[in-house]
């Protein structure tokens, strides 16, 4: 257990060290943890992914499934997010690319 004056400099230490100030150092650390980018909340690309990749499959998915409600749109967009990030699995597997 932490004495008085532990928890006290503790405090006071914390006081120093408020992390990034600069919307870059923000960014920065906000990464610090990505690794292969297959959890996590939001779909994010590799530096050695194409967006553009992403965006031609995306609409050959909607084009041939042409959903027509909210709930199909949304099962259309998981089914290509699901099929990115299973490539990217892949890809992992078999290349070193981290």
């Amino acid at each position: 257990m932490a004495t008085a004056a532990q928890i006290r400099a503790n405090r006071e230490n914390a006081q120093k060290s408020s992390g990034p100030a600069s919307d870059s150092g923000k960014e920065k650390s906000s990464r610090n943890n990505l690794r292969h980018g297959l959890t996590g909340g939001a779909l994010i690309f590799l530096e050695w992914e194409n967006p553009a990749n992403f965006d031609e499959l995306w609409e050959m998915l909607k084009e041939e499934h042409q959903p027509s409600t909210a709930t199909e749109l949304l099962l259309v967009e998981k089914m290509a997010q699901h099929y990115w990030l299973s490539q990217r699995a892949l890809t992992l597997q078999t290349r070193n690319v981290l």
